[in-house]
C-alpha cells in the first residue's frame, strides 16, 4: 500500500465505505496538507486482500469537484461517508475549512459532498455548501472555518444521511437534513453552546466522531 509522494499524514482523517457496492470497503484518507496545494483526498479501493496498493487522488482540480485548489484551503480536513440521497451508494463529505468565499478576506470555510456510484466516488453531481447556501445561518464574511469537522449519519432513519459540520472559530455546529437529492441547507439547524444549556460565550469547538 502506498500513497502519492505529495500526500501528508499530518492531521489526516480517515473513513471507510463501499462506494461502488462491490462488497469491499474503500479506505479514504483526508490529507489537508497533501496534494501540493490546498489539500487532497486519497481513496484506496477495497479488494479481497484489503486496500488496493495504489491510491486515487481527489482535489479541487478533479473534474466536477467544486472550487479551485489554493494554499490554506485545507481540502480534506475531515472526511465522512454515508448514503445522503437514498440511492444505496455511500457518498463522501469533505471539509474545506480554509476556503475563502466570494470577496471576503476571511476563511469562512465550506464543504462538498461527492456522490458514490458504480464507478465509485466521482465529481458528477457534487454539491457545495457554505454560508452562502440558502438556509445555512451565518455570513460568508465570518472567520468560521466551516467544515473543520464533518459527519454523515442517518439519525432519523429515513434512509438519507444528515450532514453535520462544525464551524469552530464561530463556535457553531450545523445540521443539514438529507433529501432525495442530497443534504440541503433548507430547514437546517445551527447549534451553539446555548443550544446545549451552557452560558454564552462558552466555546463550542465541535469535533465530530465518525
Amino acid at each position: 500500500m502506498s500513497l502519492p509522494a505529495r500526500a501528508s499524514l499530518m492531521e489526516a482523517s480517515v473513513t471507510v465505505a463501499d462506494y461502488n457496492k462491490d462488497g469491499y470497503g474503500d479506505l479514504t484518507l483526508g490529507s489537508r496538507r497533501g496534494g501540493g496545494s490546498g489539500g487532497a483526498v486519497y481513496i484506496l479501493p477495497g479488494t479481497s486482500t484489503g486496500p488496493s496498493g495504489s491510491a486515487r487522488t481527489i482535489t479541487q482540480s478533479t473534474s466536477g469537484v467544486p472550487g479551485t485548489p489554493e494554499s490554506g484551503d485545507y481540502f480534506g480536513s475531515d472526511v465522512s461517508a454515508a448514503d445522503t440521497d437514498g440511492d444505496g451508494y455511500p457518498d463522501l463529505a469533505i471539509g474545506v475549512p480554509g476556503e475563502v468565499v466570494g470577496d471576503s478576506l476571511f476563511r469562512a470555510g465550506g464543504l462538498t459532498v461527492l456522490r458514490g456510484g458504480p464507478s465509485g466516488v466521482t465529481g458528477t453531481g457534487a454539491r457545495w455548501y457554505d454560508y452562502g447556501t440558502p438556509g445555512i445561518e451565518g455570513e460568508t464574511s465570518d472567520d468560521a472555518w466551516l467544515g473543520n469537522s464533518v459527519q454523515l449519519g442517518d439519525f432519523n432513519r429515513d434512509g438519507r444521511a444528515e450532514l453535520i459540520a462544525s464551524a469552530p472559530e464561530a463556535w457553531r455546529v450545523h445540521v443539514l437534513p438529507g433529501t432525495a437529492s442530497g443534504p440541503t441547507g433548507m430547514n437546517s439547524v445551527m447549534l451553539t453552546t446555548v443550544s446545549f444549556g451552557s452560558p454564552s460565550p462558552t466555546r463550542l469547538w465541535g469535533t465530530l466522531a465518525d
